[in-house]
Formats: C-alpha cells, structure tokens, sequence
C-alpha cells in the first residue's frame, strides 16, 4: 500500500469508519466486533474513490441488511444471541451480490473495494438471505 492509499484509509478511519461503527451497533442493538482488513481493501491507484467505495460497497448494505433483519423482535433477537463479529475484507477480488457468509457468529464480506460499486440493493439483500437462512 502505498502513501496515498494509506493515506485515503486513515483518513476514512478517522473520519467515517466511527459513525458506521454507531450505525452497526444501533442496528443491532448491542456493540458488535468490526474487523477490518484495511490493507487488503486499499486497492492500488483507486484512493481518490475510497470514501464512495468503502461506503458503498461495504458499510451501506451492512447496515442496511442487519436493519432489515432486526426490523422486529425476532430478528432481533436471534441476530443478538448469534452474532459475535463483522469482519470485512477482499481476499479474492470478488464482486457479486452473495459475498457474504455467516458462520460461528461471525458475518464475513468479502468483496472487491472498487467493483460493482452501485450495486447496493444486491450485497444488502445478499446478506439478508444469508442471515435468515442462518439464524
């Protein structure tokens, strides 16, 4: 990782990555672990689209996902007794909706930082089927 990327993900760290990590925790109701594999999402070349993309492409539909399954008491529920972790990384360049898997309490994205950007509605309602089929 060179400087600019460096960079452009200290500069999201500081500056947008706390209110996301409030927005996690309101969904869900309790403090969720958030693991991020910053080194991994810092794509060559691609700093200047960090703030959109990391936005996008991982933050957006995580918290829109987990609202939609702890939209009632049940969900809610059931999510809080399961979940432990959120981890979000990039370790094959992957870029489809259903990049998300939920396993030993732990809700994974892993999905390329810089593709697919818009298309928001899919990794949400990715990780929605997989949190319902898991929980």
């Amino acid at each position: 990782m060179g400087l600019a990327e460096r960079r452009a993900v200290g500069e999201f760290q500081e500056k947008s990555f706390p209110a996301w990590a409030k927005k996690v925790n309101e969904a869900v109701g309790i403090d969720v672990k958030i693991t991020v594999d910053w080194d991994k999402l810092a794509a060559p070349d691609y700093s200047h689209m960090y703030e959109d993309a990391f936005t996008k492409v991982y933050f957006t539909p995580l918290v829109d996902g987990l609202k939609e399954i702890c939209k009632d008491k049940m969900g809610k529920d059931a999510l809080q007794a399961a979940l432990k972790e959120v981890i979000i990384t990039n370790t094959k360049d992957y870029y489809y909706g259903d990049c998300w898997t939920f396993a030993d309490g732990k809700i994974t994205l892993d999905h390329s930082p810089i593709s697919n950007i818009d298309n928001i509605d899919d990794r949400t309602k990715g990780l929605v089927a997989e949190l319902e089929k898991s929980l």
